[in-house]
């Protein structure tokens, strides 16, 4: 279990204005309704950890702020993102994000990211189907990084799904489910066999969490 991160720093003064004077709005424009699987979900998260949720669109990362409103989340941003304007440029790095290059494999420096800010109890946001999916009700085949880098950083999978709105007029809902861990009660990494049994588990709870917010 890693450490709790702190509640004050310096290097996020920027980020934590930006939330406050924004978090009331966002409150307001999307007015989320959050859906638990079961008592174990509905504890605060603490410490590390990676959140798998869906991804539909740009906005997403302020959606899942709205959700786990009580926590900081750095969200994975695409290089060609950052590069697109100072502006952009300013407000990612205002938000923390971590800058993916998926044009050049070869640069890991975002997984070190995510392996120091998970270690320091922080919390990541990560896309497992790996890109934005346009079509409002499926999801894509979710990818096998996700349980490989829970393990390596030694932190729970928190699943979150956020159901696309009808319109501005209807709120946003969300379910938030049980964690689910890649690695052993001994802190060692899962054969590959179970990891891979991990991202089907993963993608099953995110079915039942999308079923959640159509049936409440």
């Amino acid at each position: 279990m890693t450490k709790p991160g702190r509640l004050f720093r310096y290097r996020y003064l920027a980020f934590d204005i930006v939330k406050i004077l924004t978090g009331i709005p966002t409150l307001l424009l999307f007015r989320p309704k959050v859906i638990f699987e079961n008592d174990k979900a509905k504890k605060k998260i603490r410490g590390g950890g990676i959140i798998a949720t869906n991804h539909k669109g740009f906005i997403d990362p302020v959606k899942i702020f709205t959700v786990i409103c009580y926590r900081r989340i750095h969200c994975l941003a695409r290089k060609e993102i950052y590069d697109h304007s100072a502006l952009m440029r300013l407000i990612l790095r205002m938000g923390q994000c971590i800058k993916v290059d998926t044009e050049n494999p070869a640069d890991t420096s975002y997984l070190a990211k995510i392996r120091e800010y998970t270690q320091d109890g922080r919390l990541v946001a990560i896309y497992p189907e790996g890109h934005i999916v346009k079509d409002s009700e499926n999801m894509l085949e979710f990818k096998l990084g996700t349980a490989l880098l829970a393990a390596s950083c030694k932190v729970p999978i928190i699943p979150v799904y956020i159901a696309p709105r009808k319109n501005v007029f209807h709120r946003m809902r969300a379910a938030i489910g049980e964690p689910i861990y890649a690695y052993g009660e001994d802190g060692r990494m899962l054969p590959m066999a179970d990891l891979q049994k991990v991202t089907s588990d993963l993608t099953e709870k995110m079915l039942l969490l999308r079923e959640l917010t159509s049936n409440k």
